[in-house]
């Protein structure tokens, strides 16, 4: 009989951003050892803070809100001690060419909700941009969204996005209390990180993997 597996005791963690710092705790509190490592010089990935000498309060330059009912992230902010403060504050615009006040949301935007309410399944490619999901919306005289809009709000191709995915998230808005996190979400990355760190686990930045090998187990190591 072929001699039992060892047990794996060491972890390494390729990512220190909110779902690599999150992995990372959870091993690191079952007492696995682990190392975490991040390309950049910095945790976060996309959830990004800027420097708040700058702007005079916690600015965002990824992540902004918390919206729908997240339960993890708003776990988490308990744990952390992080509160939400509602939305406010003018909006601005440069569609004109000058930076103006712009009040203006989604046109249509009670017909574009409704509408959205009744797709009920996803086009057969997964694609939201020009297919099903926009169509259902114009048929009934909405405004739908652009192709643009789930690249740049979501983060999604708008080729292979799921249609019911990107539904879900949009009409979560009823799901929680809109905010965004009094400290910014660099206070939730901050959070992990020094989490991380107490329970033993290991991060080292500026440290790029090109390749995995996939040699036996314990020979198997991130280059």
């Amino acid at each position: 009989m072929p001699p039992a597996a060892r047990p794996l005791t060491h972890f390494v963690v390729v990512g220190a951003g909110a779902a690599g710092l999150m992995a990372a705790r959870e091993l690191a509190r079952a007492g696995k050892r682990v190392t975490i490592l991040e390309a950049r010089d910095r945790c976060g990935g996309r959830i990004y803070p800027l420097p708040t000498q700058e702007f005079g309060y916690p600015a965002e330059g990824g992540a902004e809100f918390v919206h729908g009912a997240a339960p993890l992230t708003r776990a988490l902010m308990r744990e952390a001690g992080v509160s939400l403060s509602p939305r406010g504050g003018t909006r601005w615009s440069t569609r004109t060419g000058a930076l103006l006040p712009d009040e203006s949301s989604l046109p249509h935007e009670g017909r574009f909700y409704r509408a959205l309410a009744e797709v009920k399944d996803d086009s057969a490619d997964r694609r939201i941009s020009r297919d099903a999901f926009c169509r259902s919306a114009i048929r009934r005289d909405a405004a739908a969204p652009s192709p643009g809009r789930s690249r740049a709000y979501d983060a999604a191709d708008p080729r292979r996005a799921s249609t019911l995915a990107l539904r879900d998230e949009w009409m979560a808005r009823d799901d929680g209390e809109h905010g965004r996190l009094a400290r910014g979400y660099g206070a939730l990355i901050e959070y992990l990180l020094s989490e991380c760190r107490r329970h033993g686990a290991v991060p080292h930045f500026d440290a790029a993997v090109t390749a995995i090998d996939e040699a036996p187990r314990e020979n198997c190591r991130a280059l």
